[in-house]
């Protein structure tokens, strides 16, 4: 196929994709380009097998030019997912557009379709693009941030048999699906050591609460408080808890409160108060794993910061 055809073949796809005024604008910008949609009209257009064919599924890097010339403006990230699993790939790219809010684009996986589906509503310094795979479909999560406070938001979006959409938008937080299978939403507060000298918190820290898709919608797994005797149950407990004890106490240790957490998708949490003795209490928590009334796996994984039982605005299931 000679480059003047390939050209008109895939100007054409990118004039299908803009807005009646979008290709006003683009034509009267481009007047080369209009001139080649007028020969490609007078001769019927055709296209042959090599050429972009609507209902043929397209690469990355073909959808990625499709897209940014319908947006007008280069992806700072992109994903090429087949998010409702049909066999055929859909393109999700994001740029840092006016006012610095990310913008986000769609372009279906035959390039016929393409538009913007999202903006963010407040300046961040990045995003990046995490993918929950569901089973039955996959859901693109755009992470926006700032790279220094706790500004963050996320937003998700899925490929349903009425279109593209959000899910979710412009709620705090940072979601992606860890090494387990969970959904994992990180929030960030200042709360990992009370400092007596200024009778306040300090120390930058990082959560996870828990999230799950209904088939409609998102909600937080909470964690509910459960007295000590509760946790003890578990077996398994009273070990679990003897090498967390062994691992925070220090030469200064004082005293180390416990409290506990549990959540419905079988997570446990130990918070741990750690008194010093000059008065510094540092908080720590654990993250543990369980099965019936067994604890799975080693100590888990510690965390600077206070659990609670709620992290988010969604509705919480306990």
């Amino acid at each position: 196929m000679g480059s003047k055809r390939l050209i008109v073949i895939i100007t054409t796809l990118f004039m299908a994709a803009l807005s009646p005024e979008g290709q006003r604008r683009w034509e009267a910008d481009t007047p080369a380009v209009s001139q080649a949609i007028a020969g490609a009209q007078e001769t019927g257009g055709e296209m042959d097998g090599g050429g972009f064919q609507q209902g043929r599924a397209l690469s990355s890097e073909e959808l990625l030019s499709i897209m940014e010339a319908a947006a007008g403006h280069q992806f700072e990230t992109y994903t090429y997912v087949d998010m409702n699993h049909d066999g055929a790939a859909e393109l999700i790219g994001t740029y840092c557009g006016d006012r610095e809010r990310y913008t986000t684009w769609y372009c279906s996986s035959d390039g016929s379709f393409c538009k913007l589906v999202h903006q963010n509503d407040d300046w961040m310094d990045g995003c990046i693009i995490e993918l929950l795979d569901l089973g039955q479909e996959t859901h693109v999560v755009l992470n926006a941030y700032r790279m220094m406070g706790t500004g963050k938001n996320y937003t998700i979006l899925a490929l349903r048999a009425n279109g593209i959409s959000c899910i979710l938008s412009n709620r705090y937080g940072y979601v992606r699906m860890d090494e387990h299978g969970d959904i994992t939403l990180d929030v960030e507060a200042y709360d990992g050591l009370y400092d007596p000298e200024i009778d306040s918190l300090i120390m930058h820290t990082w959560k996870d609460t828990y999230l799950y898709f209904d088939g409609k919608t998102y909600k937080e797994f909470g964690a509910a408080r459960m007295p000590e005797s509760a946790f003890l149950e578990f077996a398994g407990a009273a070990e679990r808890k003897g090498g967390i004890e062994q691992e925070l106490t220090q030469t200064d240790t004082v005293d180390i409160e416990y409290s506990y957490f549990i959540r419905a998708n079988g997570i446990l949490h130990v918070q741990c108060a750690v008194h010093n003795v000059s008065g510094q209490i540092l908080y720590r928590y654990y993250t543990l794993r369980y099965s019936g009334r067994q604890l799975v796996g080693g100590l888990g994984e510690a965390g600077y910061g206070q659990m609670d039982s709620q992290f988010s605005d969604l509705e919480v299931i306990y």
